[in-house]
Formats: C-alpha cells, sequence, structure tokens
C-alpha cells in the first residue's frame, strides 16, 4: 500500500548537491559581506584615531594670559590657562 521514496535516483542527488551548491554560495557572500565590514569599519577607526592625535598635538600647551572678569574695585583678575582650556 506504501511505496518507500527511491533515495538513491539522479534527481535526488541532483537537487541535494544544487541546495548544497546554493547554501554554500549565501555562505560566501556573507563571509565576504562580514570580512568587508571589518576592513572597512577599522579604516574609519584608524583613520579617526590618527585624526584626533594628530590634532591633540598640534595643540600647545603653552600657557597664556585670559582676562576672565573685573571685580569691580577697578583690578582685573587674570587666570593662566593653556590653549586647550580655552577650547573648551
Amino acid at each position: 500500500m506504501f511505496h518507500k521514496p527511491r533515495t538513491d535516483s539522479p534527481s535526488t542527488w541532483q537537487g541535494t548537491v544544487k541546495i548544497l551548491s546554493v547554501q554554500l554560495a549565501v555562505l560566501f557572500a556573507l563571509t565576504a559581506a562580514a570580512v568587508s565590514y571589518v576592513a572597512w569599519s577599522s579604516n574609519v577607526a584608524r583613520a579617526e584615531f590618527t585624526r584626533a592625535t594628530s590634532s591633540a598635538t598640534s595643540v600647545s600647551t603653552k600657557p597664556h594670559c585670559h582676562k576672565t572678569h573685573a571685580t569691580g574695585t577697578g583690578d582685573i583678575v587674570r587666570e593662566w590657562r593653556t590653549r586647550h582650556d580655552s577650547n573648551v
């Protein structure tokens, strides 16, 4: 009454090979996308780091005088700050 399906027919093996090849192609595409993303993001991070370190070294730390406020008594209070402090 029930017939056992044949598993060794050529059409079954061809279907299996097609499915396996599609799966391998998808796996390869996802792997390539992941590697590309990691390379891109590391290049962006390296550029950001280089930009941050180069701008930090170009800032002079030589102190210079800033006029901060008048006291009301005719005296002007001055503070010594670095150039980096004045950017804050």
